[in-house]
């Protein structure tokens, strides 16, 4: 197993990948019609 110096939160493969799956739920919700505000809304905020 190789060993990286962690030096940074955004060094870690976890975070860089969590940050990928943000991006593309914000393209893929940018997509729903206005009237479903509610849906992308919580679509958006779920943790």
């Amino acid at each position: 197993m190789k060993m990286i110096e962690v030096k940074s939160y955004r060094d870690l493969t976890v975070w860089q990948k969590s940050m990928d799956l943000v991006v593309r739920c914000y393209q893929l919700t940018s997509q729903f019609p206005k009237t479903d505000q509610q849906l992308i809304l919580f679509l958006r905020n779920i943790r």
